[in-house]
């Protein structure tokens, strides 16, 4: 007799790589700023690339890194989960902490793709951010600095796209072969009728097992 077991190995490896990718990208710059007339570069964490979120650069990495841990949790635990049911709670629970950094990552390729004077523009800019701005911009116009994603920025990336698959990619359907419990040999003179297996109940005719199964 074979059983149906889930196999959710995968997914949890998918969601335990999203993870340390995750975690790796808020240890690594979000932004490179190339030095163009020295030919050097210098990578910088995020302070010219996203000014809004430059006072509170280490509050954010630590969410990030909260985050990453969840992840890599929900993933050890559904790689060893078979039941359906917890299989779902753990993909949810890697979801939650996916949302963090994939709403983070989202907004820093929207600011690194957008235009720096909106930000200027922006009231909950402070002054010294609005400075590197506009610092940043002269130096990019007159073609001194380049500004482009970091290292970290495009680790998170790739992180969020993997964890996100991992945790909507089902499990694969598996067999485990179950042997059926067999009576005593004092029980096999037992009169015919339903009888307790491993789960569920055979039907005994007397002399031996029917094909009638009764799953409880």
């Amino acid at each position: 007799m074979f059983r149906q077991r889930r196999n959710n190995s995968v997914a949890g490896l998918l969601l335990l790589l999203g993870a340390l990718l995750t975690a790796f990208g808020a240890a690594r710059p979000w932004a490179e700023i190339t030095i163009n007339a020295l030919n050097l570069k210098t990578l910088k964490l995020d302070l010219s690339a996203v000014p809004q979120l430059s006072a509170d650069a280490g509050n954010l990495q630590a969410v990030v890194f909260g985050a990453a841990a969840l992840m890599g949790v929900s993933a050890l635990l559904l790689i060893g989960t078979r039941a359906r049911g917890l299989s779902v709670i753990w993909r949810v629970a890697g979801l939650l902490g996916l949302l963090g950094p994939a709403l983070l990552t989202y907004y820093l390729w929207a600011v690194a793709l957008g235009d720096p004077a909106k930000v200027l523009d922006d009231p909950s800019v402070s002054t010294l951010d609005k400075t590197l701005v506009s610092a940043e911009m002269l130096l990019s116009h007159a073609g001194l600095i380049t500004t482009s994603p970091g290292l970290g920025l495009y680790a998170m990336t790739s992180g969020a796209v993997v964890a996100l698959i991992g945790c909507f990619m089902p499990g694969t359907r598996g067999r485990k072969q179950v042997a059926l419990a067999t009576p005593e040999p004092a029980t096999q003179q037992a009169p015919a009728g339903w009888y307790p297996v491993n789960d569920g109940k055979r039907y005994w005719d007397g002399r031996g097992w029917t094909d009638h199964f009764n799953p409880t």
